[in-house]
Order: structure tokens, then C-alpha cells, then sequence
């Protein structure tokens, strides 16, 4: 791909034609090896208008290396870029204090969101606060790392999504058990105190 300066089209240095030539962009197989496993993936690549061979382009080989991330992503089961935002914006906090709340380098959720490959260890924890009860117990516990009125922000957030999980139960509870017969329901009713008592018995409701 030739970059403009200026208005003015600059060409790209071939190493195998040994000048500077004019590019095109074509759709190609690339195999990329991430952490050791080869990803297979179809990307935009540069080649040379007069020898055909693919040439360096910073632009598209960053592009087909944040693809090969993503696939890397989806097969070990790993946050996407977007998914760790959206947890970080549930609570309302800035990328800076939301790396800080766990323990990372300033930049760390800067870049995840942008794209870089976080390790196993960091994305199970962001994972985790996912749920609004695992992040109210990391605010509860590590609230000196991040300014007090953010902190105070997210422990509202996270405490008014508990609430409305514990309502939904409340409300699931009653559709799911407003069909039976008085008879139906105090057989339930027992179940019910059984599970309780000695563990997991309820029945699925048909």
C-alpha cells in the first residue's frame, strides 16, 4: 500500500525488485504463530505492482496480526477486546483506574481494549467481575487504589445490579410456580425445603 504525504503518493521499497514500486492490496493466506499455535487466518496483504511478492506494510500486517489475536482469542476461550471494555464500562470506570482497581501497569486495560493479547491469569480475573458480587468484594477490598469518588461510583453500580439479580430471582420464582394447584405447590413446597436442607433437589419446571 503506497503512503501519502502532502497529497504526494509514496512508493514502497521491494526488496526483490530492488527499488521502490507501486502497490496493491489482495486477500491471502497467512499462518501466524501465536504463543505456539499456528493460527490460520485470511487478511489483507501488500504486494508489488511488477514482481507480485508480498512486501512489509505496517498498516496491513498489524491488521492480520490483531486478526490472528482474535482467532487466538475465540479458540482459548479469552475476553475479546470489546468484552473487557464492556466490563470495565459496567462499573464506570476509566481504563486507567480499572487497571489500578487490579493490580496492573497503568496501560494494561489501554491496550487489551485496543487489541493487545492479555495472558490467561489477567483475563480470568476481569472475567470474574463480570459479576457485580466479585467486583463489589475487589472494591470492598483494594478501594486505596483508585480515587474515592470512583470507587464510591462503582460500588453504587455494583450493589444496584445485585439488587435487581436478587429481584429477578424473586420474579422468576413466582412465573415459574403461579401455574400450580394449591396441592402442586405445597409438594413444591417441600421439595423446596429439602433442597435447602440437604442440597441441590429441585426439579427443572415443565
Amino acid at each position: 500500500m503506497n503512503e501519502e504525504i502532502g497529497g504526494t503518493a509514496m512508493m514502497t521499497f521491494c526488496e526483490y525488485c530492488n527499488k521502490f514500486v507501486n502497490t496493491h492490496i489482495k486477500k491471502c493466506e497467512d499462518s501466524v504463530d501465536v504463543k505456539g499455535v499456528p493460527i490460520k487466518i485470511t487478511a489483507d496483504g501488500s504486494f508489488c505492482d511488477e514482481c507480485d511478492r508480498r512486501l512489509f506494510d505496517r498498516d496491513t500486517d498489524n491488521n492480520a496480526l490483531l486478526m490472528a489475536y482474535r482467532e487466538y482469542r475465540q479458540q482459548k476461550g479469552l475476553l475479546q477486546p470489546e468484552e473487557i471494555k464492556r466490563i470495565r464500562e459496567k462499573y464506570g470506570l476509566t481504563q486507567i483506574s480499572f487497571s489500578r482497581l487490579l493490580g496492573f501497569g497503568d496501560k494494561t486495560i489501554t491496550r487489551y481494549e485496543r487489541g493487545a493479547l492479555q495472558d490467561e491469569a489477567p483475563d480470568t480475573l476481569i472475567a470474574s467481575i463480570d459479576s457485580p458480587k466479585a467486583m463489589l468484594d475487589i472494591l470492598n477490598k483494594k478501594r486505596g487504589r483508585i480515587p474515592q469518588a470512583e470507587c464510591e461510583k462503582a460500588m453504587a453500580i455494583a450493589e444496584d445490579l445485585i439488587a435487581k439479580e436478587h429481584s429477578g430471582y424473586e420474579d422468576t420464582f413466582y412465573v415459574e410456580t403461579s401455574w400450580m394447584t394449591s396441592g402442586e405447590l405445597c409438594g413444591f413446597a417441600d421439595q423446596l425445603w429439602e433442597a435447602v436442607s440437604y442440597g441441590p433437589l429441585l426439579p427443572s419446571a415443565a
